[in-house]
């Protein structure tokens, strides 16, 4: 008696696991590559932000801190998140202490008009 083969079913079957298989695999890739990136992402907000911050803090600066004081403040933001950068807005503007009101900001950043994503 001769081997005998697979019917069509099982090997549809086999190939339907395997399938199912790879796209898990595939899946979880995609899902590692997204972590990584929005860490990568966080990672240069961190940066930027603590470049900005140093450069803000610098005495000679006042137009530049300024124009975040406003930027700050005309952000949409939950509570928590303005609570959160009240002490900021304060030290900044304690280095200012002598300095007028800074003129507002260009048509386009801080009324509501700039593209940027809701926090």
């Amino acid at each position: 008696m001769g081997k005998v083969g697979k019917t069509l079913a099982e090997r549809k079957a086999a190939l339907v696991a395997r399938k199912a298989a790879l796209e898990a695999k595939l899946n979880a890739l995609k899902s590692r590559e997204g972590a990584e990136a929005r860490k990568m992402e966080t990672r240069q907000k961190v940066l930027i932000g603590a470049i900005l911050l140093s450069y803000v803090r610098d005495k000679q600066q006042a137009p530049t801190r300024n124009a975040l004081i406003r930027m700050i403040e005309a952000a949409k933001l939950h509570d928590r998140d303005r609570a959160a950068l009240a002490p900021l807005i304060a030290e900044l503007r304690s280095l200012d202490a002598n300095a007028p009101t800074p003129a507002p900001l260009p048509r386009g950043l801080g009324d509501g008009n700039a593209s940027r994503e809701e926090v």
